[in-house]
């Protein structure tokens, strides 16, 4: 392609035009090769590659096979959390248009109190994302659905993986870990291991996980 392009260049400078059929020729090959290199793009989930077929303005394309990937790791991630942490349980699933989540509830192993991992994947932009962050899996520590962790007193149980986050919209905030998923395995199965090993991991060093036995 390079060569193709040098000549036409060439003939600009000159103050000549390329003839038709070198500009056909420079079309013709820049397609194959773009076409080419878009079947060999790494598929994560299918999103990247999706970008080929869809029409301009047509984000519908790239974000649906991200949310698919993303409730596929949200739930095997929330089983993996839900077998490992004693009398954990899975609750409040809930997949909606930019948004795949389940809670994972169980009580803290420090302190008689409540406890629950959000697992969630949310697209750029969304409700429960971060102002201006991009497609992300994420996980949310709380107390319940709807109450978070006070900020001050979790700040000394040692919750490295996570960081106070304001979400998209404003009234909601809390420790949050947001993964993008150029940060983990296009697999499923093999991110939501990571997922989960690092969660329990740094419950564990907070106390909220009694240690593996």
């Amino acid at each position: 392609m390079r060569g193709h392009l040098t000549a036409i260049a060439r003939s600009s400078l000159c103050g000549a035009h390329p003839t038709a059929g070198e500009a056909r020729g420079a079309s013709s090959h820049a397609t194959g090769q773009l076409l080419a290199r878009a079947r060999t793009i790494r598929p994560f989930g299918g999103a990247v590659a999706s970008r080929a077929r869809r029409a301009p303005g047509d984000t519908a394309a790239v974000k649906e096979p991200f949310l698919q990937w993303g409730k596929t790791v949200v739930g095997e991630t929330a089983r993996l959390l839900e077998a490992e942490i004693p009398g954990a349980r899975c609750a409040n699933r809930r997949s909606v248009s930019d948004y795949a989540g389940v809670y994972v509830h169980f009580q803290d192993a420090h302190l008689p109190q409540a406890m629950a991992v959000w697992v969630y994947a949310t697209l750029e932009g969304a409700t429960f994302n971060v102002r201006g962050g991009k497609d992300v899996v994420a996980v949310g520590l709380k107390h319940d659905t709807t109450e978070e962790l006070d900020r001050p007193v979790w700040k000394f149980r040692r919750l490295s993986l996570f960081t106070w986050c304001k979400h998209v919209d404003e009234r909601y905030e809390g420790f949050r870990w947001l993964c993008r998923p150029s940060e983990l395995p296009d697999d499923p199965q093999a991110a939501s291991r990571e997922i989960a090993q690092r969660v329990l991991v740094a419950l564990r060093r907070a106390g909220a996980v009694a240690p593996a036995p």
